[in-house]
């Protein structure tokens, strides 16, 4: 982790005096949406990441202009999905009930509960295809270092546990999905930007998030599998430092 830090420190010196003195610097802010896609069936019967909702996703960076249509973002991003949709060849995971073994009556029912997060810094370059236009569409390729965490609750487990109705041997609830995860991630996409004036532009973006996570973050190994997400936000870039006004 410090290495890294210390080649990004060393990356960004250059580019920083590089933009006081000969470039323009922005401030980017983005917010939209992200949905994960994938394989929902496999070897396994549970697989956690195609079945998460959309859910919201931010972004915080600083751009710098290197030419007029090559331009580098250097960007922290969030995002996060508190809910889930999951069902399979073998019934609904995520809502339950429990009967009365004599009178067939329901005496419980409750939703398990499955989230994640993802904290990300990655370098992005942009390559605007017509930079002279107040409409511009771009292309971006960024690489990302990412901090996974997702959380599980088997609320149904704990409710029969509360109930002593467990087997002797179930002494913990079954629990497959990934934990954290850190580690590199590639995001390609486009984008159009609208250029009203010199100071503020405002963009749309649309992109595909690739991040391979490790087995061994996994409780089971043969649960692993690799994070798939479609993102879709829209922006604003307010230029706050430009070479005639120094």
């Amino acid at each position: 982790m410090k290495t890294i830090l210390l080649i990004t420190a060393l990356f960004f010196i250059p580019i920083l005096a590089s933009a006081q003195f000969d470039q323009k610097m922005s401030l980017n802010f983005s917010v939209g949406g992200f949905e994960t896609i994938g394989k929902k069936y496999g070897e396994i019967d549970v697989y956690q990441m195609p079945n998460y909702k959309i859910g919201p996703a931010f972004n915080l960076g600083i751009q710098f202009q290197l030419n007029n249509r090559l331009s580098l973002l250097a960007e922290a991003g969030f995002m996060f999905s508190h809910s889930w949709n999951y069902s399979d060849q073998n019934g609904d995971w995520i809502y339950w009930t429990i009967e009365d073994s004599i009178s067939g009556e329901e005496i419980e029912n409750g939703e398990n509960y499955l989230e994640i997060s993802n904290y990300s810094f990655s370098l992005k370059p942009l390559y605007y295809l017509n930079p002279d236009s107040k409409f511009s569409p771009y292309l971006f390729a960024g690489i990302s270092f990412n901090y996974t965490t997702a959380y599980y609750e088997d609320t149904y487990w704990n409710a029969l546990n509360e109930m002593n109705l467990l087997a002797q041997d179930d002494t913990e609830p079954y629990i497959p999905f990934l934990e954290k995860n850190t580690g590199l991630g590639v995001n390609p996409g486009f984008g159009l930007e609208y250029s009203p004036g010199k100071q503020f532009h405002f963009y749309f973006s649309s992109s595909y998030y690739f991040m391979p996570l490790q087995s061994k973050n996994f409780k089971y190994p043969e649960a692993k599998e690799n994070f798939h997400a479609l993102v879709f936000q829209f922006g604003t870039r307010y230029n706050f430092i430009k070479t005639k006004d120094l």
